[in-house]
């Protein structure tokens, strides 16, 4: 690899780090701030004693999404090894959820923060591990094996990855409609006033959407960028 393009490299795995960064954030900001806001004025739970709750750190939990961008970005940056960088990206999001967990007593561990800071952890992770799979090139220049094998395997590969980015979105797709049922059942059953079941949704569908723009942005774009650069090494083959 020359200079140039390892300078270019370079600058990908930068841009796609504050990607990873910028998304868990975000979402981090979401998940806290819209809780904090949500539970201050839900009027009608089911449980009694989480009825307008007013915790003790209120919107300034959302500071927290500071240092996690900051220690994401840059732990994930000087990580070397794909598992280091996966468990950067998880830890940091995940530590920062155990404090607003903290934060969000008397409702101990508060389901909505534990599950959609796990997704934004789950999601991270997952793009990582696609970003840093092994390269296909070392394998295709390996001169020892015929040429023909490396193409055939080159163009496994590419279907391979293709595959994946494909089934990747027709899967998520699938899961939304009973995901989304499942969210409306979930307002229900935790709120009785028709004002509250309304404002807990509107919360469970941005958080929705957000993490559905991660996916695409994150994970089944890199399942493309793969698809993309094995069949930049088949191409230099084939010259």
């Amino acid at each position: 690899m020359d200079v140039a393009s390892s300078k270019a490299e370079m600058n990908s795995d930068r841009l796609f780090t504050l990607r990873i960064a910028l998304f868990n954030a975000c979402g981090f900001m979401l998940v806290t701030g819209g809780i904090t806001y949500v539970d201050s004025h839900l009027h009608s739970h089911v449980i009694s004693a989480y009825r307008e709750r007013h915790y003790a750190l209120g919107m300034w939990i959302m500071a927290f999404a500071l240092p996690l961008f900051i220690l994401t970005y840059i732990g994930m940056n000087k990580a070397r090894a794909r598992v280091m960088k996966s468990v950067i990206s998880t830890a940091v999001i995940m530590g920062c959820g155990a404090v607003a967990l903290w934060n969000c007593r008397p409702e101990f561990p508060h389901p909505m923060v534990l599950f959609w800071i796990t997704l934004y952890a789950i999601c991270g992770t997952v793009s990582v591990y696609v970003r840093y799979a092994p390269s296909e090139s070392e394998r295709a220049n390996a001169q020892h094996i015929p040429l023909e094998f490396r193409l055939e395997w080159l163009k496994e590969r590419i279907a391979f990855w293709r595959t994946m980015a494909v089934s990747f979105v027709v899967g998520y797709m699938a899961l939304m409609i009973p995901w989304v049922n499942m969210m409306g059942d979930i307002a229900n059953a935790a709120v009785r006033e028709a004002d509250d079941i309304i404002l807990l949704r509107k919360f469970i569908w941005m958080c929705l959407s957000f993490y559905s723009i991660y996916v695409l942005v994150a994970v089944i774009c890199e399942l493309i960028r793969r698809a993309k650069l094995a069949g930049n090494v088949l191409l230099e083959l084939t010259k």
